[in-house]
């Protein structure tokens, strides 16, 4: 609604039903005393409301809840709420907790809002999504003189993303019904809360483009439901060790542009559940795995010198349930994958792999691939010096070759005169890509 026509659109909504309402550009919009708005909201009953670009709405509150000048009240009906590009909202009432039906909050580009108290949030709110708040620092707070100890927080759902001022999100603990988190583009965020609690209900952890300089909470090996947990680009993040990893229900791990990140934890081995593991471009881990690979892996995909270590590639044929492999910049001297030299067999479950980054690979050695009889697609990138795949018909199983960046293979693979042209020719698919 633009420039709103109270009087006839009031008369006009009363007739019919009502389940989404979209105010827009709407410069009157800002007191709880405007008889238009009460009006309004005695009219209709929308499950669904948006308020987008209301320059003067100052806070969000119902009816109840009138003392305060610049107030807005929300119809008791509404099960989802976005809140958009109001530059000047500040707060939310204390009293939004009674709009009982309310399951999703979302705060988009509100700038002047500071905090968020879990007394504010609606009492069934299931799901909170906070994006480009430049000015938020932080939320669900649980300081002793705001928590009513009815106000039971029963979030399930959290998405942060683009708030660059936002330093923690709970101080002690995260609400115990929480299974998903998800943290983007936060860069001063230091820490999501102290500690986990025995009760949490954490299925799935995201952060990325965060500092995390305090690390991740305490307890993290108590969690009983988490299944992924993924970090990127967390520029201080040093250490896992602390916080442990769940061991008997994490099933993906990733972990891509820590770049400070040192400390695995060492029960890594024991991760009985993990079937994807991911580490890009991790500098300073050293080593991984040194206690043996979490057998049940099906997707493993390594990136970075110093994480590509002899003794993981011996051990790579005792994954018998591997079924993606991912390799890149692994090997800076090796000549041949897997090297000769060590005897490396793959595991013969393989149906997907990709191998980048090799600068001085010169072929893909026959020994190594002869067990890969499942083996569908292969990509090969970026590594300039390749020149011979796999021979004694290895390659009889690809249904998809795909290499990029290889010029001395391409050339060696040219239709009818390329040296390697009659490996490939079974392919369904081969495709080149300078």
């Amino acid at each position: 609604i633009s420039k709103f026509s109270w009087a006839a659109e009031c008369l006009r909504l009363r007739s019919i039903k009502v389940e989404s309402f979209e105010i827009g550009d709407c410069k009157e919009l800002c007191s709880s005393g405007d008889n238009n708005w009460g009006l309004l909201t005695q009219s209709i009953s929308p499950q669904d409301l948006i308020i987008e670009k209301c320059p003067q709405l100052v806070s969000i509150a119902t009816e109840e809840e009138r003392e305060e000048l610049m107030q807005l009240k929300i119809p008791s009906s509404i099960v989802n709420m976005r809140i958009e590009n109001c530059e000047r909202l500040e707060k939310l009432s204390t009293t939004l907790y009674s709009l009982a039906l309310l399951m999703k909050l979302e705060l988009y580009g509100c700038s002047k809002l500071i905090s968020i108290a879990r007394s504010n949030l609606p009492s069934n709110l299931k799901v909170l999504g906070i994006r480009s708040c430049k000015n938020l620092q932080c939320l669900l707070l649980d300081e002793g003189e705001d928590v009513d100890s009815n106000n039971a927080c029963v979030l399930q759902e959290l998405g942060i993303s683009d708030c660059e001022s936002l330093k923690r999100i709970n101080r002690s603990v995260l609400p115990s019904t929480l299974k998903v988190l998800l943290i983007n583009e936060c860069p001063k965020l230091e820490s999501i809360s102290q500690e986990i609690q025995d009760n949490s209900s954490l299925e799935s952890i995201e952060i990325h483009v965060c500092d995390m300089r305090k690390g991740l909470p305490q307890g993290l090996n108590k969690l009983k439901h988490c299944k992924s947990l993924f970090i990127a680009n967390s520029s201080n993040l040093i250490s896992l060790a602390e916080s442990g990893l769940p061991t008997t229900s994490l099933e993906l791990l990733s972990l891509w542009y820590c770049r400070r990140l040192q400390a695995l934890p060492g029960n890594m081995h024991s991760l009985n559940a993990l079937k994807g593991l991911a580490i890009w471009n991790c500098p300073n881990v050293e080593s991984i795995l040194e206690e043996g690979i979490p057998s049940n892996l099906t997707s493993l995909t390594i990136g970075g010198p110093n994480i590509w270590k002899a003794k993981l590639e011996r051990d790579l044929h005792t994954l018998t349930c591997l079924k993606s492999l991912s390799i890149s910049n692994g090997c800076p001297d090796a000549v041949s994958f897997p090297q000769d030299e060590i005897g490396v067999t793959l595991p013969s479950s393989l149906t997907n792999l990709e191998i980048s980054d090799f600068p001085k690979l010169e072929s893909l050695s026959s020994n190594g691939f002869r067990n890969l009889t499942s083996l569908q697609c292969l990509t090969i990138a970026n590594c300039p010096n390749l020149k011979t795949l796999p021979g004694n018909n290895m390659l009889s199983s690809l249904l998809e070759l795909e290499i990029r960046r290889c010029p001395m293979m391409e050339e060696r693979c040219k239709r009818d005169k390329g040296p390697e042209w009659s490996k490939i020719t079974h392919i369904p698919r081969v495709a080149f890509w300078k």
